[in-house]
């Protein structure tokens, strides 16, 4: 049993010990989620908090966007520290995080 509140030790728990900052294919079985939106407020709720923004390869985008993105072509959803966001979009630090999702090749 959790008792704790902090998000990233809830999140570790409920992806059953895996690195809470990334959502991999293996978590996104076919048929299980509509789209990537539904995914990550399933698997990770929290990450959709003080979002700064979404990119997927590369472009920003926005979260309705993540509605039309199909599951199955992801193959890997990835929370960014604001510093790290910072060191690969052209970003400024105006929230906790943000997201990126990487298409299977």
């Amino acid at each position: 049993t959790v008792c704790s509140t902090e998000p990233e030790r809830l999140e570790l728990t409920a992806s059953g010990g895996s690195d809470s900052s990334v959502i991999t294919a293996e978590e996104l079985p076919a048929g299980r989620f509509a789209n990537a939106e539904e995914a990550i407020r399933r698997l990770r709720p929290t990450w959709l908090i003080r979002l700064g923004g979404i990119f997927v390869e590369g472009h920003e985008t926005s979260l309705e966007t993540l509605r039309l993105e199909p599951v199955a072509a992801i193959a890997e959803i990835r929370r960014l520290r604001c510093e790290q966001a910072m060191a690969r979009y052209p970003v400024s630090c105006v929230s906790n995080h943000y997201l990126e999702i990487t298409r299977k090749r």
